[in-house]
């Protein structure tokens, strides 16, 4: 599955932030918001159109949330701890700890794994803004939206990482305006803009020492945990929706009488029963 986008011109700048964006929203983003369907349920139920009239039910199992909650749940419900038998590490553990409490890492490896179960992949933002005090008491992880979120690589076969861009809509005067975070290995670029009609408005160098936005893979193939199934999913809620719609017409059924007449009082008590005595047409 593609999750990265490949550059062929190596240079941040508005051109190029522009053209990423929208190959993302053109090959990845489509892909992703498809799954993320599945797991809320949303997907689309294709059915043969029904005679006007008929019952005509679409049912939507979601069998993909039981399965990406499941294996989320195995893998990350309880949360992931760290030890050390060495007596020499024991001071960079207890820091380790120290960030993870502060930054309620419990819950955020959660979101990851539940993104990366849903999506095939994950981000996560790590800053040490500027300031007083220990550098573990100032280390921010921040949760990123992988439907705002991604990897740009060079295009050799390498494919190295030239930098990660999360962005997101606002409004400002009464309009939409888009804000872009492009970090590479030592700056941050903001632009903002319009649709897509970027501008920069602010450069600085981060401290990081490498590319801040952690991408987190499900597996080699960055693939979804229901992305081989999907096709059995929709199988599964088109059965129930059409074996809903059976029995409803079943339900709904008229019953026609051949050679006899029937009184209110009659039909009345074949509804309450669901027995009839017919009269026996002689024959003349």
């Amino acid at each position: 599955m593609i999750y990265q986008i490949q550059a062929d011109n190596n240079e941040i700048n508005v051109k190029n932030v522009q053209d990423w964006i929208n190959a993302f929203k053109t090959v990845i983003l489509p892909k992703r918001e498809k799954l993320g369907a599945y797991y809320d349920g949303e997907n689309t139920i294709v059915k043969q159109g029904a005679v006007e009239g008929r019952p005509n039910y679409s049912i939507n199992v979601n069998m993909a949330k039981y399965i990406i909650d499941v294996a989320t749940g195995y893998t990350f419900g309880i949360p992931v701890t760290y030890d050390t038998k060495d007596e020499n590490t024991k001071t960079v553990l207890d820091k380790i700890q120290h960030i993870n409490k502060n930054n309620n890492v419990a819950e955020l490896d959660f979101q990851q794994g539940g993104d990366m179960a849903t999506y095939g992949v994950s981000y996560q933002l790590v800053l040490v803004p500027e300031g007083e005090g220990n550098i573990e008491d100032r280390i921010i992880f921040k949760y990123l939206d992988p439907l705002t979120t991604f990897y740009v690589t060079d295009n050799t076969i390498l494919k190295s990482p030239l930098c990660a861009v999360y962005y997101y809509n606002y409004f400002e005067n009464k309009q939409i305006k888009t804000k872009v975070y492009v970090y590479d290995s030592t700056d941050l670029y903001i632009f903002d803009g319009f649709n897509t009609n970027f501008s920069l408005s602010k450069r600085e160098a981060h401290n990081m020492g490498y590319i801040p936005i952690i991408q987190s893979l499900n597996n080699d193939d960055a693939f979804s945990d229901i992305q081989g199934v999907t096709d059995l999913l929709d199988s599964l809620s088109l059965a129930i929706s059409n074996s809903t719609d059976n029995l409803q017409s079943i339900a709904n059924a008229i019953l026609a009488i051949s050679g006899g007449v029937l009184t209110e009082d009659k039909i009345k008590e074949i509804n309450k029963y669901k027995v009839a005595n017919m009269p026996v047409k002689t024959r003349t």
